[in-house]
């Protein structure tokens, strides 16, 4: 399994969308020239849980805690492997241990125009040292694909990208924690 849609009532996920929302905005506006990391910008976790409370509240229930987040404004982003800044390529990286594996995403606007694409490299690809790993779309071929239109868990150590289907950017937020989020991926 590479990705599962959140298990959350459809009244709270309203409530932390809404707050969430409200936190993009604010810090959209805010920024002169955002911090771009990846097409992100690297959100700090204790203003993130000052403005979005009911979002933490949820984590309370599993035991989670924040350990770092982006909100994501990108109309596409390559294809590339989360968790990969110490890897020197593919092969280094699929033998390094790792202890986390799994992310969180969760759409604020025009994510049902876009498409979270999983690959698995050809024996003869190429890789993109960018302080991720990417890699060059010729070299893969598709093996899954989601449309992010409620909160997901996937695994963002399988190599996989974000395409935007019309003009417009895609919004959300990307989250890890200090601990692995199995309990969502159940």
């Amino acid at each position: 399994m590479l990705y599962k849609k959140i298990v959350i009532s459809d009244d709270l996920w309203q409530i932390i969308r809404n707050e969430m929302t409200m936190f993009a905005i604010s810090k959209i506006q805010s920024l002169d020239k955002p911090t771009i990391i990846q097409n992100a910008i690297s959100i700090p976790r204790d203003q993130f849980i000052m403005n979005v409370p009911s979002f933490n509240q949820f984590l309370d229930q599993y035991e989670l805690k924040i350990n770092n987040l982006w909100l994501s404004v990108t109309k596409r982003i390559g294809p590339h492997l989360d968790f990969s800044e110490d890897s020197t390529d593919y092969d280094d990286y699929q033998n390094k241990p790792r202890t986390r594996s799994l992310a969180t995403n969760w759409p604020i606007f025009n994510t049902e125009n876009s498409s979270t694409i999983f690959y698995t490299p050809r024996p003869d690809h190429r890789f993109i040292k960018k302080g991720l790993l990417g890699f060059n779309e010729n070299d893969l071929d598709i093996i899954d694909q989601f449309t992010l239109e409620s909160p997901t868990v996937m695994r963002a150590d399988v190599i996989h990208s974000v395409k935007v289907l019309n003009d417009l950017p895609r919004i959300s937020y990307s989250i890890r924690y200090t601990s692995e989020p199995t309990i969502l991926f159940k």
